[in-house]
């Protein structure tokens, strides 16, 4: 499925002509596959365990998930994901660093006094 879609949009970014618009949509393209890439690296160890255990009786069996190995690299997708979707996009990247910047700076406000313009840190 996610093929078929991916060539779909391939196909249409092909009919448009050059430009930033078109540039843009194809980068964006290229983080979402590398992101269905990295999911499915995550989560197809534990498919393939469930399905080897469901099937013959001998697949890896844990005594919780927290010594899980598998689960532990299904839940590490939750970290990856969002850290793809930074790392592959300019926007995002502006955003976090100028949020960054706004909480490490002290909070100052301006407000008018009746005696003229004043600071205040809070």
């Amino acid at each position: 499925m996610t093929i078929k879609l991916y060539i779909i949009a391939r196909n249409q970014l092909g009919r448009e002509a050059p430009s930033t618009e078109r540039d843009n949509k194809k980068e964006s393209l290229r983080i979402i596959v590398f992101v269905v890439i990295c999911f499915l690296t995550l989560w197809a160890p534990s498919f393939v365990n469930i399905i080897v255990r469901q099937l013959t009786y001998r697949g890896l069996k844990f005594r919780n998930e927290a010594t899980n190995l598998f689960a532990i690299l299904a839940r590490f997708n939750a970290l990856v994901t969002p850290a793809l979707y930074i790392w592959g996009s300019p926007a995002l990247r502006g955003a976090k660093k100028s949020l960054r910047t706004r909480l490490q700076e002290p909070n100052l406000h301006y407000y008018k006094h009746s005696t003229g313009l004043s600071i205040g840190i809070i």
